[in-house]
Formats: C-alpha cells, structure tokens, sequence
C-alpha cells in the first residue's frame, strides 16, 4: 500500500512539474483596446474603426458596425480581420478593454498567439445577458486567424492560454458553430 501511495504522489508531482515547466515556456503582455485609449481613423452610419496600441509591429484595429465588435490585425501592410461576428457569433457583442499576447519567453517581438475577451447577447429575450467567451487567434508567420472560443468556466484562462500556446498547428475557424 506505501508502494502504492509513494507512486501516486510522484506521478501527482512530475505532472505538476510538467505542467508548470511548460507553462513557463510562454509569458503574456497586455495591450489596451479600451476606446479612451484608442483613437477613431474612420466612422460610418453604424459604426467606427479605431487604431489601438501595436504589439511586437502588429497594428491593432477595432471595428464596430451594427452593434457588432471585432479586431482586425495588421503586420507589414497586411490585415487580417478575425470577424469574430462571422468566426465566433453574428449576435450583438463588445470586446473586454484588454488583449493577452502570448509569445515564448524573453521574445516579446514574436508573438504567437493573441487572446481577446468577447462579450455576446445570446439570450433574445434579454439582451443585456452577455456570454464572456476568451477567443483565440494564433500569428505565424503565414496565417494570423481565428482557432477556437473558451466559454465561461473556472479555469478559462488557463484553458486559453494552453489553447494560444499550441495554436500554430491548429486549424482556423472559418465560421461560426451553432450554439
């Protein structure tokens, strides 16, 4: 029985230790997209783009139509809208104030992956009830897209984190999944 519980608490333990040695091959940084500190480029009769602060030579816009949020990334002349309303949801949404960039540690100018908090209206008979998913986008060299939402849960950080730290190899979303 001793065997048996001295075996468990080391497989508990190098689990961790895996765990935390992998977690430790990232780090994050946070930009704001908080409209104050933002400035509006263009508007239109429903909506604006605003240019947010760049991370790593990659421009972050904002763009809001028809009570829709969304971000649209540029790097070298290049944009890549994400089209969260067409990749993640086509109901009424905000964006959180902040993005996440994750990049493998002490390289900050290679960004690999970015973590955006979305806000969606999914119930129709209250609007005001919003859904806070964390959506995921991956940055390769190649491809800068949409790969996967975490919804509500406790660990949801944590889950997006893993998620954009192993996103190069993962598919784009190209649209949104019925709830």
């Amino acid at each position: 029985m001793r065997f048996k519980i001295n075996k468990l608490i080391l497989l508990l333990a190098s689990s961790t230790l895996y765990s935390m040695a992998g977690s430790s091959l990232y780090q994050s940084a946070y930009t704001s997209i908080d409209e104050k500190d933002c400035h509006t480029i263009s508007t239109h009769d429903l909506g604006a783009t605003q240019l947010c602060k760049s991370f790593a030579q990659i421009d972050v816009k904002v763009i809001e139509s028809d009570l829709r949020q969304t971000i649209t990334l540029e790097r070298n002349g290049t944009p890549y809208p994400l089209e969260f309303w067409r990749t993640i949801s086509s109901s009424w949404s905000l964006l959180g104030k902040k993005i996440e960039w994750r990049y493998p540690k002490g390289q900050a100018k290679q960004p690999i992956a970015m973590i955006a908090r979305f806000k969606v209206s999914e119930n129709p008979d209250n609007a005001d009830d919003m859904t806070s998913y964390l959506v995921v986008s991956k940055i390769t060299q190649d491809q800068v897209c949409v790969v996967g939402k975490i919804p509500p849960q406790a660990n949801q950080n944590q889950l997006a984190r893993d998620m954009a730290d192993s996103s190069a190899g993962m598919r784009c979303i190209d649209r949104a999944t019925p709830k």
